[in-house]
């Protein structure tokens, strides 16, 4: 799943979602969250991902699922914290 390519027509997408990939593909070993919770994150984004996707629209998605405040969702108040903490680091490169 992590090789899955898609062709932006914003250029600052391509690297948003190559993080997003690096912490949420289901095989990714590089974030320490739980492999359910990143399996949950990656069905409930991935089409989201779109060509002509911008970056506002995405941060927008994915604080409208994974808010702890957000409405009734499978994951826990505690899971939603741990993946809103990816937050920065997927949207600013840190």
């Amino acid at each position: 799943m992590s090789t899955i390519q898609i062709e932006f027509v914003e250029p600052e997408m391509k690297p948003i979602f190559e993080r997003f990939k690096l912490f949420f593909a289901p095989s990714s070993a590089r974030s320490d969250i739980p492999s359910d919770v990143k399996v949950c994150v990656w069905i409930r984004m991935i089409n989201a991902f779109h060509p002509t996707v911008k970056p506002r629209e995405i941060r927008s998605h994915f604080v409208k699922c994974f808010h702890p405040d957000a409405g009734t969702h499978v994951l826990t108040i505690p899971e939603k914290t741990k993946v809103m903490a990816t937050h920065d680091r997927i949207f600013k490169g840190q």
